[in-house]
């Protein structure tokens, strides 16, 4: 019986630090049949120097190198060379435990799924700092159900071992028009196509955080924008699906970040600044989207978009909730 193969896609961009621990994860496998497509997105210190070494020792490397073009592009090479059954996306500063492929396999073997999530372990100075996982083992044939009980939020696209064909079949890549919630879109994008999904209640990936990673850092206004056209884009693709009912409540959360973000902005004013291109922007989106959108909030923010943000600082205020 032929072994299935696996690609295993790395965006580079001055990384310099980790990328060796990266890459030794991944050469080092347990299974080997894989394929290992480096990206360098245009790094500036020496990173590009250590791919290359690693790429000059195992011939399973597919180096390409190119100008900076963001996380999104490198990721699209990836998946446009992509090979076999799978398909993996691992950030350049972060590192799989060494049998990561092969247990993952041989779930997949046994489960017959289209997507497998599992945990991560995250680290600050080689310290273990927490463990996001989901509690049970679990094989999901219902994408309602699933949505409900998925605990591993926001998602991300390096806790998802993916098929690769229900990738191309559906022509699905990162959306290179977002910095902020490329990853969201293009996971709850697979996810309409999933027959099943299995969750891993383990842990195969290794998150490093800088210090001051932990805490709330202040953001831009393009951050708010990103994050209502991710939810234009994603509103637009679930209802082509004729998935809306499984979606709506998935909707109605992700929906509030749109009134949370203006809260954690470095410039205040920025928001009031900018508030008629976002009270458009919105109102397109409830427009379109109505019987989704339909709570009470929803629809003041349709009228004006700042009273919903000026009545939930208050709540927060009331809440003793803190924005740094």
């Amino acid at each position: 019986m032929l072994q299935p193969k696996v690609t295993i896609v790395i965006p580079v961009y001055n990384t310099q630090d980790f990328i060796d621990q990266c890459l030794s994860s991944v050469v080092n496998q347990t299974f080997s049949n894989i394929k290992i497509i480096i990206v360098n997105d245009g790094s500036t210190d020496n990173s590009l120097k250590i791919c290359k070494k690693f790429a000059d020792e195992d011939k399973r490397i597919t180096l390409v190198n190119k100008i900076n073009e963001g996380v999104s592009v490198a990721r699209n090479i990836g998946i446009n060379l992509a090979e076999g059954e799978w398909i993996y996306f691992l950030d350049s500063d972060d590192y799989l435990d060494k049998n990561t492929i092969e247990y993952l396999l041989k779930e997949a073997a046994v489960s017959d799924v289209d997507i497998i999530q599992f945990g991560v372990r995250s680290y600050i100075d080689l310290k273990i700092i927490g463990e996001r996982k989901p509690k049970n083992k679990k094989i999901y044939d219902n994408l309602h159900e699933f949505l409900l009980e998925n605990e591993l939020k926001p998602v991300s696209a390096w806790l998802h071992f993916f098929s690769l064909k229900k990738i191309k079949e559906n022509k699905i890549l990162f959306n290179t028009n977002l910095k902020h919630g490329e990853d969201m879109l293009f996971v709850y994008s697979v996810y309409c196509h999933a027959c099943k999904i299995l969750v891993l209640n383990k842990v195969f990936y290794n998150q490093m955080l800088s210090p001051n990673s932990t805490s709330r850092k202040p953001i831009q206004i393009k951050v708010l924008f990103d994050t209502m056209l991710f939810i234009s884009e994603l509103t637009d693709y679930v209802k082509e699906n004729n998935l809306t009912n499984c979606y709506c409540l998935e909707l109605k959360s992700l929906s509030k970040r749109i009134f949370v973000i203006p809260l954690l902005l470095e410039s205040k004013t920025e928001f009031y600044e900018n508030k008629k291109s976002i009270q458009i922007l919105y109102n397109s989106i409830y427009d379109n989207n109505k019987l989704i959108f339909n709570n009470i909030y929803h629809k003041i923010a349709r009228v004006d978009i700042g009273l919903i943000v000026f009545l939930l600082k208050i709540f927060h205020k009331i809440r003793g909730v803190k924005y740094a």
